[in-house]
């Protein structure tokens, strides 16, 4: 492939992964304010499957007395009924079953022909399905539900499309989890870090006094700080350095102006990766942070 082609083609990729990456990092800002199990649930869900273009989906959740699969979150064509009757799944039933059964993630193309599928929804709804993509909720090893999208348009869901359900499930479990044990043992900023951690991004944010507020170590290692102290520190010497991606940071967090997508190459590091920038706002509106998100870019070698 031409190689500007091909960097064409890894831009509009990482635009696409950059709102992925901000729900992801949005779920993790919000764990401090839970106080609807049930609204985050439906928040999560209504955006991962907006960015995953289905037109259905739900999240099930293993009843710990019946073991049964019940619904918690439902939405598409299949909500109003479904919610309207007691429906439920045993383990290994339907493709959420089977999914809860083996604890792996599934996508299922020609998914109308699929008799898993018509034993979760064929004999409720009209609704016609091309693809499933099923992803489990696990803690510790431990299926305690499913996130399921489905889609009527999409012929297929992508291994990127899996990879970001199973990321979104990952994170849904541990909420739940962190939910049913918040008073003996929450702590919203160390659960916050868990997340930031399992991105394989790197991703920097600081608040209105320019003071880093979280960092995850992929980002420090692409900025070839390890073995510095970042947080609390300013994001002015934390980049002294990378001045493009300081002046970037920069007119998120003063002027509300963001950067999707750019090209740079890292001065101390030497790296090339794609960078975005991002401004985080509070309930009125006003900018409240920013952040940086990065993905070391590699081209393939052309002859």
């Amino acid at each position: 492939m031409d190689p500007v082609k091909e960097l064409e083609l890894l831009r509009e990729s990482w635009t696409e992964h950059l709102d992925r990456l901000y729900l992801i990092y949005e779920i993790a800002n919000s764990i401090a304010s839970i106080s609807d199990l049930n609204n985050l649930l439906d928040h999560v869900a209504v955006q991962a499957f907006l960015l995953l273009e289905s037109e259905a989906g739900s999240v099930m959740l293993v009843n710990p007395c019946t073991k049964r699969l019940e619904f918690r979150v439902i939405k598409g064509e299949t909500a109003e009924v479904i919610s309207k009757v007691n429906f439920t799944l045993e383990s290994g039933e339907g493709i959420a079953g089977a999914v809860a059964q083996s604890n792996q993630p599934m996508m299922v193309t020609n998914a109308s022909q699929d008799a898993r599928l018509k034993k979760e929804l064929g004999w409720l709804t009209a609704f016609v399905p091309q693809a499933v993509l099923c992803a489990p909720l696990t803690v510790q090893g431990k299926t305690i539900g499913v996130m399921e999208a489905i889609s009527r348009k999409k012929l297929t869901f992508s291994a990127r499309d899996r990879d970001f359900l199973c990321a979104i499930a990952s994170i849904t479990a541990l909420v739940i989890d962190s939910a049913d044990m918040r008073r003996e043992m929450f702590h919203a900023g160390s659960f916050k870090d868990q997340i930031l951690e399992k991105l394989t991004d790197g991703l920097l944010a600081v608040d209105t006094s320019g003071k880093v507020t979280q960092v995850n170590s992929r980002a420090v290692d692409m900025l070839g700080l390890a073995g510095r102290t970042v947080i609390g520190e300013s994001y002015a010497s934390i980049l002294a350095e990378e001045n493009e991606l300081l002046q970037h940071l920069e007119l998120a967090l003063i002027k509300g102006k963001t950067t999707s997508g750019d090209e740079y190459t890292m001065e101390n590091t030497g790296r090339h990766i794609f960078f975005s920038t991002f401004t985080m706002t509070d309930a009125a509106g006003a900018i409240s942070g920013a952040g940086l998100a990065m993905q070391e870019l590699v081209l393939r070698r052309h002859t």
